[in-house]
């Protein structure tokens, strides 16, 4: 009961650097999906199963970053929603004077 054999550190290698380049969206070759979203979906299945009472706290906030992206990609739809009713520069002020603001009530930014 060893599991799946493990994929090949060529294999590895180059899903590490599409994930870096194309982030959720790479295409990987791993059997669980043909995404990094997938893939880490299955994970996420995983981990609810797996997980402690403690650590499942934490397990819905993992899951926005894997369906909403990274706290870039967010920060990156925010300020292009802001900027369609003011300037670029003002847009983005007021996104980062939001995660300030999470910042200080220790709050996750979404």
């Amino acid at each position: 009961a060893d599991g799946p054999p493990l994929l090949p550190t060529e294999v590895l290698a180059e899903d590490f650097k599409s994930v870096i380049k194309h982030g959720l969206e790479a295409k990987v070759l791993h059997p669980n999906g043909p995404k990094a979203r997938h893939v880490c979906r299955h994970f996420l299945k995983i981990a609810w199963e797996n997980a402690t009472f403690e650590e499942k706290e934490y397990l819905p906030l993992i899951e926005k970053r894997v369906e909403h992206g990274s706290l870039s990609d967010i920060i990156k739809e925010k300020v292009l929603v802001r900027a369609q009713k003011t300037d670029l520069n003002e847009a983005i002020i007021d996104v980062y004077s939001k995660i300030l603001n999470s910042l200080k009530a220790n709050e996750p930014f979404f």
